[in-house]
């Protein structure tokens, strides 16, 4: 009864690790920040093998930025965390942001565009 007991716990962990704890692939989250109408967080978020966001892990992302620079302000950027706050100026114009991060297969690059009524993230 023991070593079943013991193989069960094991073959669990074995699941629990690779499934759930490990990282597969990354999501970028575009939202804007909370009790603000004029900065916007990006975040680069993990996800394990089911598709969700994978517990208590952060991932390390690397962030550049092409094109009008000027519309925006870039608050900002924490590599460790995966998270960029930036600050709308311009009510036009557009940028490209490539984020490069150490679970990517290869870079992302994500187009936010400056509309009047806020910033618009185009995947």
């Amino acid at each position: 009864m023991f070593y079943i007991f013991a193989i069960l716990i094991l073959a669990g962990s074995y699941f629990v690790w690779y499934f759930i704890f490990n990282i597969y692939e990354v999501r970028i989250d575009f939202r804007k920040k909370t009790g603000s109408d004029v900065e916007y967080v990006l975040t680069v978020v993990p996800l394990n093998s089911l598709g969700m966001d994978v517990p208590f892990r952060k991932c390390r992302s690397e962030f550049s930025v092409k094109g009008d620079v000027k519309m925006i302000n870039i608050k900002s950027i924490s590599a460790e965390k995966g998270e960029m706050i930036l600050e709308k100026i311009s009510d036009s114009g557009e940028i490209e942001l490539v984020i490069e991060s150490e679970y990517s297969l290869r870079k992302n690059i994500v187009k936010i565009i400056s509309q009047p009524m806020g910033l618009k993230c185009v995947n």
